[in-house]
């Protein structure tokens, strides 16, 4: 059993040997959606006992990385937004307005973001 994430969902594909070929053969299984990453009850009923460990520890491995993920992000944050200023003053024109116009939408998003977060 193998996972492929893909945009919105986990793929659950499960391989099995074919012997007349002698090559693994790819099934898909079902999909878990990300925002949830819990098995429906079509897909669990589709899985032997091993398979849904497999998942479990996936899902497990999967929240971990994707948090380290979020938080080198978080750090490298105030670099970006620097080479985001490096980059207005090598542009002109049309990208040079698209860049500004993005980071207008950056600071009304952290400015909210903020808000909903300081009393936290």
């Amino acid at each position: 059993m193998h996972f492929r994430p893909r945009k919105n969902a986990i793929q659950l594909v499960r391989t099995t040997y074919d012997a007349t070929t002698k090559r693994g053969r790819y099934a898909t299984i079902g999909n878990v959606p990300k925002s949830s990453l819990a098995l429906t009850d079509d897909v669990a009923a589709k899985l032997t006992p091993e398979e849904k460990q497999e998942f479990e520890t996936f899902v497990t491995n999967y929240r971990n990385t994707t948090a380290l993920q979020a938080k080198v992000y978080a750090f490298q944050f105030p670099e970006i937004v620097q080479q985001v200023f490096s980059a207005v003053d090598l542009v002109e024109g049309k990208d040079r307005d698209l860049i500004l116009s993005n980071l207008s939408q950056a600071i009304f998003d952290i400015r909210a973001f903020i808000g909903r977060n300081a009393a936290k």
